[in-house]
């Protein structure tokens, strides 16, 4: 399973799919040495490793057991958005700081059996530096292994990158996007990370910023084509030819009222986008990408989709969601009272907001009035 996950809070946690579909998931974790939230998380499936980083160090974590126990620290770069895993067992990190590091994974020092030594320089203990954890005490101490390659943007010293993602189809492409509409490729003469740089083509007709890109293919499942989809915060989702600049579909993930998050797949062969809304529909749409409609929708229960992951060994869809209108506490605001018809309610009524909806084996008939209302609340309920 791949990772997928926009807010990661000190904790990772992985899940585990048995093979019995019947078995629930398993959900384990592990401490993390950074000083504040880490935001960005990548894996490494060859290895079994998990990468997670916040805006400074990158720290891996061995995930094939039943414990995670640290690997490896990355020292901090210059640099702040995502991590990318690239062919051959490299790690690479770019953003605002002009530059892209890359790091070779094998024969990297780790912090050895006993998961206690120090990599690279130790760092002083220092109890005023800035960090979100009281525990600071906990922190890593280890300045990290530095970048084994690190390659200057040339062409654009102010590039500031967002979101990029490798193109299996077309040898090793790297699409970025600075802003809201271009992608770069970075590669030399034979195909291999670095050497040559140059910007090979600007794919345009974003309204806002880029929230995913995906190709529908991971790097060891074959060619993917010519073809890449991408979700935008203007609500739409569009599929691009890597041939043409302008896409060649665009659908309505959220009646241009939220972000978009999309994930291109190819189930049984079939391209299919799904499309997940956040603020209006709260739904997730899967569509048809020959017949250019939509196909059906799959319910989540009311709640925003923050992320979905494609697994294609599986033809399975995950969806990270969440609920804009509940708190942290778990009280829920800016909800309307439903007007549910009396002949629809059943043997019991919804008994006031603070309980919510029940469902008819929840009930119980000694607190029920005669009529089948609850004494403290007349209403219908809400939605």
């Amino acid at each position: 399973m791949k990772f997928s996950t926009m807010k990661t809070i000190k904790n990772i946690q992985k899940l585990l799919a048995e093979d019995n579909a019947d078995k629930k998931f398993v959900i384990r974790g592990s401490e993390v040495g950074l000083p504040n939230i880490a935001r960005y998380v990548e894996t490494d499936e060859q290895r079994k490793l998990v990468f997670i980083a916040n805006d400074g160090k990158i720290k891996s974590y061995d995930w094939s057991g039943l414990r995670h126990p640290p690997v490896a620290t990355l020292t901090p770069c210059p640099n702040i958005p995502p991590l990318l895993m690239l062919p051959n067992g490299r790690l690479a990190r770019a953003g605002t700081g002009k530059v892209v590091a890359v790091w070779a994974l094998d024969g990297l020092q780790t912090h050895g059996p006993d998961e206690r030594d120090i990599v690279g320089k130790r760092e002083k203990r220092d109890e005023q530096r800035v960090t979100d954890r009281d525990d600071f005490e906990d922190v890593e101490r280890s300045s990290g292994s530095p970048p084994s390659q690190v390659i200057p943007f040339s062409f654009d010293p102010a590039l500031e990158l967002d979101n990029w993602a490798l193109h299996p189809g077309i040898g090793l492409l790297v699409h970025m996007c600075p802003g809201i509409d271009a992608f770069e490729e970075i590669r030399d003469g034979n195909g291999r990370f670095g050497g040559r740089r140059k910007e090979v083509g600007r794919f345009l007709g974003h309204g806002a910023t880029v929230t995913r890109i995906t190709t529908g293919v991971g790097w060891d499942q074959g060619p993917g084509g010519h073809v890449f989809c991408t979700g935008c915060a203007d609500g739409m989702a569009r599929i691009y030819d890597v041939r043409q600049r302008l896409p060649v579909l665009t659908v309505e993930g959220d009646s241009r009222e939220g972000a978009c998050r999309a994930v291109l797949a190819y189930p049984d062969g079939i391209p299919v986008i799904f499309t997940g809304a956040m603020r209006r529909t709260q739904c997730i749409r899967v569509w048809d990408a020959r017949a250019k409609a939509a196909v059906y929708e799959l319910a989540t229960g009311n709640n925003a989709v923050d992320d979905l992951a494609w697994d294609g060994l599986r033809n399975t869809l995950y969806a990270a969601t969440s609920c804009p209108e509940m708190d942290r506490i778990g009280y829920t605001h800016d909800y309307r009272r439903a007007r549910i018809p009396k002949a629809q309610l059943g043997k019991f009524r919804f008994p006031n907001l603070q309980d919510g909806c029940w469902v008819e084996g929840d009930y119980d008939p000694d607190e029920m009035g005669e009529e089948g209302e609850t004494p403290e609340d007349d209403d219908d309920g809400k939605s």
